[in-house]
């Protein structure tokens, strides 16, 4: 048991109350240190992890955009291809005097008289427009044969159709006579415009219909 000197007189300290003042005395200790100390670094802690995710989630929108965006580019790419494919088959123009240049080459290379080039009117299809044009032709049997593999061969599409051979003897010579109506084809923007602006009208007549419910 410890002593205290309290105005003078000499008073003894009860054990108990001395462990009292201890236990009381750590613990005010304790929360200084938890709300000082601990408290801010768990504040932290929540602060940092937060911002962990913040940066989780826009790492993971930052990682879809560029998976999309290299999906965009290879689609272009590929769209892209196909258009150039397409208008190599079928030209913006009508670009006759380039086929009837390309029909002349192939009857000469077939040994084939070209008689006669006409070209008809333009007709509206879906997306393109069909050029009609109606060809005259005479020459051996083989010389036609090879002359219409010629122009299947062609970059351009050309449908032979409708044709007609009538066999000749000219300078004792068995000549064939022949006379065909070909289509070509003219790609259309404003075809392809048109239409996707009757789908997107036809979408949106779709949306504002009323819903009934039963």
């Amino acid at each position: 048991m410890k002593l205290r000197i309290d105005g003078g007189k000499i008073t003894k300290i009860r054990r108990k109350y001395r462990i009292l003042f201890m236990v009381t005395l750590c613990i005010v200790a304790l929360a200084a240190v938890y709300f000082t100390q601990l408290v801010p670094q768990f504040d932290q802690r929540r602060l940092l992890a937060g911002e962990y995710e913040n940066a989780q989630q826009e790492l993971g929108r930052l990682t879809a955009m560029k998976d999309n965006l290299e999906k965009s580019r290879k689609e272009y790419a590929r769209l892209k291809e196909t258009l150039e494919t397409v208008l190599v088959q079928m030209p913006e123009e009508k670009d006759v005097p380039n086929l009837l240049r390309q029909v002349s080459v192939l009857g000469q290379e077939a040994k084939l008289r070209v008689k006669f080039f006409e070209p008809k009117p333009l007709q509206a299809k879906d997306f393109y427009l069909e050029l009609p044009f109606e060809l005259r032709y005479s020459g051996g049997y083989h010389n036609i044969g090879y002359f219409f593999d010629g122009i299947r061969r062609l970059d351009r599409i050309v449908h032979m159709a409708n044709f007609s051979i009538e066999s000749k003897v000219v300078a004792s010579k068995p000549m064939i006579e022949g006379t065909c109506l070909a289509r070509t084809y003219v790609y259309s923007k404003e075809a392809v415009s048109k239409q996707a602006e009757e789908k997107k009208k036809d979408a949106k007549n779709e949306k504002s219909l009323p819903v009934i419910k039963k």
